[in-house]
């Protein structure tokens, strides 16, 4: 489980770098807020990007 949440976080990074935006470093645990920070704002991001928050 661990390690699939591992690959959605590094697939959003991924995607976020592909439209210049960078997260750096991010407690665990923490990452769900500097994301939607990030995502803000772009249409296109919060639609890819918004529905895996967790739950």
């Amino acid at each position: 489980m661990q390690a699939k949440l591992l690959d959605v976080e590094l697939s959003i990074r991924g995607i976020l770098r592909g439209y210049g935006l960078k997260v750096g470093e991010v407690s665990r645990g923490r990452f769900e807020a500097p994301i939607r920070e990030l995502i803000q704002g772009h249409d296109m991001l919060e639609t890819v990007i918004g529905p895996t928050r967790r739950g």
